[in-house]
């Protein structure tokens, strides 16, 4: 007796909607899951997948933007997109061969559409609605089918496929690379962090060696005379972990000769990004930067394409005390209660992590164009051996005076 099981659970009343929400959901979801399955076993006859809404006035704008659009099947949007996209969604996958596709005048895509900007429509006026970003509802990113069936597809294009990288596979470049990190997690997060950079920043990092990395109880990173910090939250978060350390180890080679000289201590350390070239250069940057204030804003508005990238937003706002900066970045009561040198130092970080996985080992394609100055001061630092002096060895060797403030 349904009635009296539903009364028990409280799901009665007013409560009845929850009852109707799960059951229309599991059923869309059990549905579509069935469908991904038969979709994917017959994707060499039908090739192209088109996302499918029911076009009424409980449709969900985004949903709406996504109705008649068209991508190859199994391509990677489809691990974000296929239906269900949220509760109660009646969206569908409607899988076309070539021929249908072509002679529907259906383009096949082949972008991931999602986190673009769109100006939806509004089901029930058929007016444009402000713009926001083209993304599933809330919880709704991901494939059930695939979270079902992980390992549908072609076996035997995969076992070719690993056979290939078996027979040609060589030790990564960065093997050797830190070995003095003991622990074998953050060694492999610094190893992972010069996987694909510039040719002459991974020389860099052959050479540099005299530092330490160790585990922190705190959330973020850290950097304190001659040794690196990697907080809890610094080491699980997978998108972002490489470039801070790439970051942190930017402050080290900034401290470097520090580092190499145990009897630099206290108001002895001179840091590179406190050089006379650098601060000029940081000056005419920032007077530039603030000059062109209107035309660089944008790229920092959440539309911008700085926004919601970190080292670029740090970087604009160290060089400009925080007057402009994207989602990334330094609190302007940091600076205020560390000085200016600090904004120096947060520059050099950020321009060594840009440096480091510059297009084409080109520099100055890595920097936006508004440092002129400071990419070229940074660059015959890190290029032409001007970090080298003496004393500064690919030893391990430790400064003292870990009295020095530790910086993020």
């Amino acid at each position: 007796d349904c009635a009296s099981i539903f009364e028990r659970r409280g799901w009665t009343g007013k409560r009845a909607w929850r009852v109707d929400n799960i059951f229309r959901t599991n059923i869309q979801t059990a549905y579509n899951v069935g469908q991904y399955k038969q979709q994917m076993e017959t994707r060499a006859a039908l090739p192209v997948w088109q996302y499918s809404a029911i076009n009424d006035s409980r449709t969900r704008p985004t949903h709406l933007a996504m109705d008649g659009r068209a991508w190859p099947a199994g391509h990677k949007m489809w691990d974000i997109w296929y239906p269900p996209n949220g509760y109660r969604c009646r969206c569908s996958v409607i899988a076309l061969t070539a021929g249908q596709a072509q002679r529907r005048g259906i383009t096949v895509e082949t972008e991931d559409p999602t986190y673009t900007l769109i100006e939806p429509i509004d089901p029930l006026t058929g007016n444009r609605m402000p713009a926001r970003q083209l993304i599933p509802d809330v919880g709704f990113n991901s494939n059930p089918g695939k979270v079902v069936y992980p390992d549908l597809g072609d076996l035997k294009t995969k076992e070719d496929e690993l056979l290939a990288k078996l027979k040609g596979w060589k030790a990564p470049k960065t093997a050797n690379l830190f070995p003095e990190i003991k622990d074998r997690d953050l060694r492999k997060i610094a190893r992972d962090a010069f996987t694909d950079v510039d040719e002459q920043a991974f020389a860099i990092a052959e050479r540099y060696t005299g530092f330490e990395v160790k585990k922190s109880r705190k959330k973020g990173a850290s950097y304190q005379a001659g040794r690196i910090n990697m907080g809890t939250k610094a080491r699980k978060s997978p998108s972002d972990v490489h470039r801070v350390f790439r970051h942190e180890y930017g402050h080290y080679l900034d401290d470097a000769a520090n580092v190499a000289d145990p009897l630099r201590i206290g108001i002895a350390r001179k840091w590179r990004s406190s050089e006379d070239d650098f601060v000029s250069a940081f000056a005419r940057d920032a007077e530039g930067i603030l000059d062109r204030r209107a035309e660089v804003d944008d790229l920092f508005r959440p539309e911008g394409l700085y926004f919601n990238n970190p080292s670029v937003s740090d970087l604009f706002g160290a060089v400009t005390n925080n007057v402009i900066v994207g989602a990334w970045g330094h609190w302007g009561s940091y600076y205020a209660r560390r000085g200016v040198e600090s904004r120096y130092k947060q520059a050099f970080a950020n321009l060594f992590d840009r440096y480091a996985v510059g297009t084409g080992g080109s520099y100055k394609n890595s920097c936006p164009m508004w440092q002129p100055s400071l990419n070229e001061s940074c660059r015959s630092m890190l290029l032409n051996n001007r970090l080298d002096v003496q004393g500064i060895t690919a030893s391990t060797s430790k400064a003292s005076g870990s009295s020095q403030p530790a910086l993020t």
